[in-house]
């Protein structure tokens, strides 16, 4: 991978050859930036400055640059770095402009992350304020409008949404029509106002509009709604406890007229890699509605490593650390079991890419405690990840075979090598890249 942004004059080589290298590997001698990086600019709306960045599948930005946009057809582009890795700048979108001021998420001493604000004119991180401080919720996106900044929040695996309006020094929450995930926030900093697309496990998709004065919401009509009705299925939130005490998210969905009796045939959904939440965030399904109808039951575990209550739970399953993303797997499986909503003679689990060493995983330590399990374009050998075309990229997430701890620790988490003869493992289907619709839920590495 040698990833450049190119600057293109609209009109002109419509076939892109002649345009400017701005940014990016092997464009600026005196910037040495490693071929795994992905580089781009951005040109906020209303902004006399051009953002650079580049970044690998870490939850943190490798660079973030300033320069002028009037100086983008010089020779040599006068790039200011104003943060690194060092840093730990949240990776974009989580980069907004109003005026002349830059706002950051960033996690450096704040693990669900922080709002900071700097001056473009002087792109000086050490002169950078704070605006909005570490809570219990975690940080996930920030808008900039005409009226405010928006704040796009993550409060045990659930949406929210404040405001922090210009000159004001406390962001005020805005109440959200339903309990759900906000799967996309839109603003203009020359318009007031937001844009958001919503849904939860039991309501369809819904673009709703923020009024910019009273923070109220109202549904646009722009998103045509399904002729399916949930209203008697049930949405349960709990906590399990996992193998080290560590509580673990579990979404479940089952009719309401269901008994807890262990006869329900259950899919269990797993993922938890690179700090993001991916499908474990709530997404409505209307397939769903035949399978919970005909006395099924569906569920999504939250385990360790991906981003439900910021980087600490990320930390907590990547590594050395990635078979507690198995083990709190496979914690939600004995709850489903436990609590008598299923049998583990009617338990499957599945998970897609990286969700694959928790499928192969779990069926590895444990498969006396599922009939199924589905794998979609899963990762299962994982000690020779690295080899493969996007191999380099995940190896923050992973670890490497060239030392000694990463090679360790990529064999404690591969299940192909702790495959043993003579175990009755569950049946398991092998899908491919192609047959998966993972993909387009958010599901795969950034």
């Amino acid at each position: 991978m040698r990833s450049r942004a190119l600057l293109h004059t609209v009109g002109r080589n419509r076939d892109g050859a002649g345009d400017k290298p701005l940014f990016g590997f092997g464009v600026d001698p005196a910037t040495d930036f490693a071929k795994e990086y992905i580089n781009f600019v951005a040109i906020p709306a209303t902004s006399d400055y051009a953002i650079a960045v580049n970044w690998t599948v870490d939850v943190d930005l490798a660079g973030v640059f300033v320069a002028p946009v009037a100086a983008l057809a010089a020779e040599h582009v006068p790039w200011q770095r104003m943060a690194g890795p060092e840093d730990q700048i949240q990776s974009a979108p989580n980069l907004e402009v109003h005026g002349s001021d830059l706002y950051l998420v960033a996690r450096r001493e704040a693990p669900r992350f922080r709002i900071l604000r700097l001056d473009l004119a002087h792109p000086d991180l050490r002169r950078s304020e704070i605006v909005v401080p570490e809570s219990e919720r975690v940080i996930e996106d920030i808008g900039a409008a005409a009226d405010g900044l928006y704040v796009l929040d993550l409060e045990g695996g659930l949406s929210r949404l404040r405001r922090l309006r210009w000159g004001n020094s406390t962001a005020q929450s805005l109440e959200l029509p339903f309990s759900g995930a906000i799967r996309a926030l839109s603003t203009h900093p020359g318009a007031p106002g937001a844009i958001l697309r919503m849904r939860s496990r039991t309501h369809p998709n819904v673009i709703l509009h923020v009024d910019g004065t009273s923070g109220s919401m109202r549904d646009t009509g722009w998103q045509a709604q399904p002729n399916v009705d949930f209203s008697g299925i049930d949405e349960r939130e709990v906590m399990v406890v996992g193998h080290d005490g560590t509580r673990i998210p579990l979404s479940i969905l089952i009719a309401k007229s269901a008994q807890l009796d262990g006869s329900h045939p259950t899919l269990l959904d797993s993922y938890g890699a690179y700090g993001t939440t991916g499908t474990a965030k709530p997404y409505f399904d209307p397939t769903l509605l035949a399978w919970l109808e005909s006395g099924g039951a569906f569920a999504v575990a939250h385990p360790r490593g991906g981003g439900e209550f910021g980087e600490e739970w990320h930390r907590g399953g990547m590594l050395q650390t990635k078979l507690n993303t198995v083990l709190d797997t496979i914690a939600c499986a004995q709850y489903l079991v436990d609590q008598r909503y299923t049998n583990s003679s009617k338990l499957a689990l599945q998970g897609a890419s990286a969700g694959g060493l928790v499928v192969g995983g779990a069926i590895a330590w444990r498969p006396d405690l599922f009939a199924a399990a589905i794998d979609h374009a899963g990762m299962s050998d994982a000690l020779r990840t690295e080899t493969e075309p996007t191999g380099p990229i995940n190896v923050p997430e992973f670890g490497s075979t060239h030392t000694a701890a990463g090679f360790h620790a990529l064999y404690a988490m591969s299940p192909y090598h702790h495959v043993r003869d003579g175990v009755a493992y569950p049946a398991v289907c092998l899908k491919p890249a192609s047959m998966t619709r993972e993909s387009s839920r958010g599901r795969w590495p950034r």
